[in-house]
């Protein structure tokens, strides 16, 4: 699992993989929408070695979320929608 191209490894190990959840679980509390939910991977992976976490893409309606804030080091996307790309630049910075 994850060791031919178009496949995933694990993350780095299961506190790594629980810290990652917490991201997605707070950011659906939050109101934000689970456009692409890896935790539905994530049971697929049940029995495997190590700790599997799926591709996730959140799309968030405050972009002062936690997961917009801070770095996941997971496989998370996280999205937020501005009017101009000058707005999406202000955020940035």
């Amino acid at each position: 699992a994850g060791t031919s191209a178009g496949q995933m490894g694990p993350v780095i190990d299961s506190q790594s993989m629980a810290k990652i959840l917490s991201y997605i679980e707070q950011s659906e509390k939050d109101g934000a929408k689970i456009l692409l939910d890896g935790r539905v991977w994530m049971k697929e992976m049940e029995g495997n070695k190590g700790s599997f976490i799926g591709p996730t893409v959140i799309l968030h309606k405050d972009k002062t979320d936690k997961a917009m804030c801070e770095e996941i080091f997971g496989p998370v996307l996280s999205v937020y929608h501005v009017p101009t790309w000058q707005e999406a630049i202000e955020i940035e910075n």
